[in-house]
């Protein structure tokens, strides 16, 4: 028969079947996570921390525009001088940050150029 054990400080340390780790104290109660610490009363499942994703690559960036928006973009470049310096910045880079004052500004840029329609601005500037 399986037995759960945990250390003096709480670790959980597994299921055995047969003797009993060294210094192992036995629980009732398995943990969902083995990274889960006793409290005396229960187990703490350990905090798990999402990396949020704030940087991608131009490609992976400008797929968030649609194919229309990806032509008015393009042909906006060909009259506008700040459209066309963010839209080669953007190429340009090694990657394009969402949350980047340039890039927002950049965004800022489309919209009210009206290539962009303002609902679209947090689509386009989410975190992965």
């Amino acid at each position: 028969m399986i037995k759960h054990y945990r250390d003096a400080s709480g670790n959980y340390l597994g299921g055995y079947d047969g003797a009993a780790p060294a210094a192992g104290i036995e629980v009732s109660v398995i943990p969902v996570n083995a990274g889960a610490t006793w409290n005396g009363a229960g187990w703490d499942e350990p905090v798990v921390v999402v990396p949020v994703v704030t940087q991608f690559s131009s490609k992976t960036f400008f797929d968030r525009f649609t194919d229309i928006e990806k032509a008015d973009i393009v042909a906006a470049t060909l009259v506008s001088i700040p459209l066309k310096i963010f839209y080669d910045t953007m190429w340009g880079a090694d990657y394009v940050d969402v949350e980047h004052l340039e890039t927002i500004a950049g965004v800022d840029a489309l919209i009210a150029a009206t290539l962009l329609d303002a609902s679209r601005k947090d689509e386009v500037l989410a975190t992965a």
